[in-house]
Parts: C-alpha cells; sequence; structure tokens
C-alpha cells in the first residue's frame, strides 16, 4: 500500500507491506540480512500491523503502522534504526530522526554490526 502526502498530493509513496505477508507473491522478497531482522522484531514486537517498505534507494524500514499504514503527524519510530522516524503520511518518500528529547533506546533486536549506515540512525 502506497500513500499520498500532503508534502507530495499528487504522487503515491513507495509500498509498504504487511510483515505477515512476506513469503506472499505480491511481497518483494527480502534478503536473508533483512529477513533475519524482521525475525528478530517479530520475537520482540507481537503486532499485527508490523510493516516494511523500501524508500531512499531501496533503504528498508520496518515500522509498527499502529494508527495505519498512511499516518502522518507524528509517523512511526522505525525499529530497525537507532533513531529514525518514518511517517508515510506526510513524506513517504524519505525519514527523518527523532527529536533530540525523544531518541528511543534502540530495540533489544539490534545488533552491533547491523546498525544502518550514519545517514539513516
Amino acid at each position: 500500500m502506497g500513500c499520498t502526502s500532503f508534502a507530495f498530493p499528487n504522487k503515491v509513496g513507495p509500498p509498504s507491506y504487511s510483515a505477515l505477508d512476506v513469503g506472499q507473491s505480491d511481497v518483494p522478497r527480502l534478503t536473508t540480512e533483512q529477513s533475519n531482522m524482521l525475525r528478530r522484531i517479530q520475537h520482540y514486537v507481537h503486532s499485527p500491523s508490523l510493516r516494511f517498505a523500501f524508500i531512499e534507494n531501496d533503504y528498508f524500514v520496518i515500522f509498527d503502522a499502529r494508527n495505519g499504514p498512511c499516518l502522518a503527524v507524528g509517523g512511526y519510530r522505525i525499529l530497525n534504526s537507532l533513531n529514525g522516524v518514518y511517517e508515510p503520511g506526510d513524506n513517504p518518500f524519505t525519514t527523518h530522526g527523532a527529536s533530540a528529547d525523544n531518541v528511543p533506546t534502540p530495540g533489544p533486536w539490534m545488533n552491533p554490526h547491523e546498525l544502518p549506515s550514519p545517514s539513516h540512525r
């Protein structure tokens, strides 16, 4: 499901997919690294609204879309990032860092060697 947004009202953003649909024919195939990360997150985050998307030159983001896949205001914490936020209903083409007073602690699923590059932290 791709979202239109406030920033780009006439353009549909990249689609996001339910984590529950991995393996279906209409869902992109994940790399071993991506699949492992998603499974580790699912071990800790038991949510039917867990989703993933490929944005910004195929940057893989996992987020819990508990308020719908196209939420604008506030966005969602990127679970496979140190402090990234994804706002699919505001700007589905990019991410941004959490505000300095609201930086989350990385989840227990984050391994030091799998942390995203500094530009996506």
